[in-house]
């Protein structure tokens, strides 16, 4: 949904306009928490990442 504001729009309409817009389910961040097992090297690692850009 888009909202367009402007400088003449009451705040009670913008209000009403926001109150309309559908509620999403909250980001859950717990569900990528943990730690990476990784076989190498960190920096390595992050070397060879930034190398394929290459």
């Amino acid at each position: 949904m888009v909202l367009i504001l402007s400088a003449k729009t009451p705040i009670s309409v913008l209000l009403q306009q926001i109150k309309q817009i559908p509620v999403r389910r909250p980001f859950q961040a717990f569900r990528f928490c943990g730690t990476i097992k990784l076989i190498e090297e960190p920096l390595q690692y992050q070397k060879r990442l930034r190398d394929e850009w290459k």
